[in-house]
C-alpha cells in the first residue's frame, strides 16, 4: 500500500538529512520504535500517554513535567538566529535527544536533575524531568517557574520563514524564572499533585453516613459553608498565587516575577569593562568605548603589486578551523559564552559559507 502523505513527508526529511540509504534504515528504525503504520494517518494520542511507566517507577520523587516546544516561529533579538522556525517533523524525530539531559535554571546554572524522559505528542516535545533542588521546585510549585527554553545544537539550517533547523540534538533545558520564553506555550508543572489529581479522580465517593439526623443535615445546610479542596500548585491562578506569597511575606512573588533579559547586569571581563562594548585601554588605564580605543598608529607605506592573480590573504582563519574549536553538541554551554561567544561565531561561520556558495 502507499505511504500516507502525512509520513511521506517525514520520509523524505529522513531522506534528505541522511541521504537514501541511511535516510531509509533510520526511517523504518523510527517506526518501529513508535509502532507506527506508514500507511494510515499518524494517529492522535492523549497528552502524556508515554509516560506511564515513569511515574511508576520506585523510589523516583521530585518530578516536574511540562511542554517544552511546540511547531511554530520564535524571535531572539538578542541572539542568532534571531528568527527561528521549529518543523513538526523535526521536533517528532528530535524529541527523545531530551532524554537524559541536565536541568538549568535560566540558561545559566545547571541545577542537580536532568529529564527522565521526552516524546512529541499532542502537538509539542512533553517531557518528565527529576528535580533534586529543594529551593528550585518551591519556585515551581508557588508559580514562580512556570516555563521553560529548550538548549539545542543543529546540523543544519534550511531557509524557511525565517531560518528552520534541522537534524537538531537536544542539550539541555532550563526553567525560566528571570527571562520570557520564546515559546509562550512552554509549561512546567509538579508531577506529584498531577498523579495525586488522577487518584483523587477515581476515587470513589465517600458513602453518606446513614445514621445522620435531620437536624445534622439541616445545620450543614444553614451554615452555607463549603469545604474549599485545595487546589495544587500548577492549577492555581497567577492572582492566587500572588496574593499567597504577600500574605506569607517571603518576597518570593516580587523575586519570582519574569524580567526581560535586557534588565540584566552585562557582562564584565577582568578588568569591568562591558563585554561586546567596551575594552581596556592600556594607555588610558581605563575602559572606553570600543569605537573610541585609542590605537596605535600605524606607518604608511606603498606597495607596487606585478599584474596577475591576486595573492592569498594572510591574517585569515579557515571557516574549517573555526567550526573545529566549537563545543561539542552534547557539551552544555553557559548562557553568557553561548551568547557572546559561540553563537556570534556560528553565524559569521554560516555567512561566510552562504557568501562562498
Amino acid at each position: 500500500m502507499p505511504r500516507h502523505e502525512e509520513f511521506q513527508k517525514i520520509y523524505q526529511n529522513f531522506i534528505d538529512q541522511y541521504g537514501a540509504e541511511e535516510g531509509e534504515e533510520k526511517y523504518f528504525a523510527w517506526l518501529n520504535e513508535h509502532g507506527y503504520d506508514d500507511t494510515k494517518p499518524m494517529p492522535k494520542k492523549e497528552g502524556f500517554s508515554w509516560a506511564g511507566s515513569i511515574k511508576e517507577m520506585p523510589g523516583v520523587d521530585n518530578l516536574i513535567r511540562g511542554q517544552a516546544l511546540h511547531p511554530l516561529r520564535t524571535v531572539h533579538p538578542e541572539e542568532w538566529p534571531e528568527v527561528r522556525e521549529y518543523l513538526e517533523e523535526e521536533l517528532e524525530k528530535s524529541a527523545h535527544t531530551l532524554t537524559g539531559k541536565p536541568l538549568v535554571l535560566d540558561h545559566c546554572q545547571v541545577l542537580e536533575g536532568k529529564v527522565f524522559g521526552a516524546e512529541y505528542e499532542d502537538g509539542s516535545i512533553e517531557y518528565v524531568a527529576q528535580l533534586n533542588d529543594p529551593n528550585v521546585m518551591e519556585l515551581v510549585k508557588n508559580g514562580a517557574i512556570k516555563h521553560c527554553s529548550v538548549e539545542f545544537e543543529w546540523k543544519s539550517l534550511e531557509q524557511v520563514n525565517g531560518v528552520a533547523p534541522r537534524g537538531i540534538n537536544f542539550t539541555g533545558l532550563s526553567l525560566l524564572r528571570m527571562f520570557q520564553p520564546g515559546d509562550q506555550k512552554t509549561t512546567v508543572e509538579v508531577w506529584e499533585g498531577i498523579i495525586k489529581e488522577l487518584k483523587e479522580a477515581k476515587a470513589p465517593p465517600p458513602a453518606k453516613p446513614e445514621n445522620k439526623s435531620a437536624d445534622e443535615e439541616t445545620t450543614i445546610k444553614e451554615s452555607g459553608e463549603e469545604k474549599q479542596v485545595p487546589l495544587d500548585a500548577h492549577e492555581e491562578s497567577p492572582s492566587a498565587l500572588a496574593e499567597t506569597a504577600k500574605q506569607a511575606g517571603d518576597g518570593e512573588s516580587e523575586e519570582g516575577k519574569l524580567k526581560e533579559q535586557d534588565d540584566q547586569e552585562p557582562e564584565k571581563d577582568e578588568h569591568g569593562c562591558v563585554i561586546g562594548k567596551e575594552r581596556y585601554d592600556e594607555e588610558l588605564g581605563k575602559c572606553v568605548p570600543v569605537e573610541a580605543a585609542t590605537e596605535k598608529k600605524k606607518g604608511l607605506g606603498e606597495a607596487i603589486l606585478e599584474p596577475g592573480d591576486p595573492s592569498e590573504p594572510v591574517g585569515y582563519v579557515s571557516v574549517e578551523k573555526l567550526e573545529r574549536i566549537l563545543p561539542h553538541p552534547r557539551q552544555h554551554i553557559p548562557w553568557g559564552m553561548r551568547t557572546h561567544f559561540v553563537d556570534p561565531l556560528r553565524r559569521l561561520i554560516y555567512e561566510a559559507k552562504k557568501e562562498a556558495a
